[in-house]
C-alpha cells in the first residue's frame, strides 16, 4: 500500500489483461493505538500511509482504467465517524478521511443525473455551483462576500 508506482502498474496489468477495471474494494487498515503523548511519529506515519493514502493511490489508480458505471466500495470504519472510546487518534482521524474522500469522490467522478432530477440544483446537473456563489470566489479580508 505504500508503493504508488507499484499499486499504479498492478491496476494498469489488470486492465491490460481484461480490458477494464469494473469494481474496485477498497479495504485497508492498520493501527498504532498509543495514546496522542505516546505515539511517535513514524507510528503516525505508517497508519497514514496505509489506512489513507493507499486507499487514495489504489482509488486513483483504479478509477483510470473504470468503465463507465463501475464502482468503488471504500471501507472506512465506525470510528471514522464516532471518535472512537480508546486511544486510536491516527487510526480514527484517517478513518474519518476516508468517509470525507468518499463524499468528495462521489461528487467529483458521479455521472451528472437526469437533467429533469435536478431543477433547482445546478450543482447537481454538471456545474458545482453558480459562479456567483461565494464557494467559487477567493475573498480577501476588505471584501464584502
Amino acid at each position: 500500500m505504500r508503493d504508488a508506482k507499484a499499486i499504479e502498474r498492478a491496476f494498469a496489468d489488470v486492465a491490460l489483461r481484461y480490458g477494464h477495471i469494473d469494481v474496485l474494494f477498497n479495504n485497508a487498515g492498520i493501527n498504532r493505538p498509543p495514546s496522542v503523548l505516546e505515539l511517535t511519529l513514524d507510528d503516525w506515519n505508517a497508519v497514514v500511509a496505509v489506512n489513507m493514502t493507499g486507499m487514495f493511490i489504489c482509488a486513483r489508480a483504479a478509477v483510470r482504467h473504470m468503465v463507465p458505471g463501475g464502482r468503488i466500495v471504500n471501507t472506512a470504519s465506525m470510528l471514522g465517524l464516532s471518535g472512537g472510546w480508546y486511544p486510536n487518534i491516527a487510526y480514527q482521524g484517517d478513518k474519518g478521511a476516508v468517509v470525507n474522500m468518499t463524499r468528495s469522490w462521489a461528487i467529483e467522478w458521479a455521472p451528472p443525473p437526469d437533467p429533469g432530477q435536478c431543477r433547482g440544483f445546478p450543482a447537481l446537473c454538471g456545474r458545482r455551483s453558480s459562479p456567483r456563489s461565494p464557494i467559487n470566489q477567493v475573498s480577501s479580508p476588505s471584501s464584502s462576500n
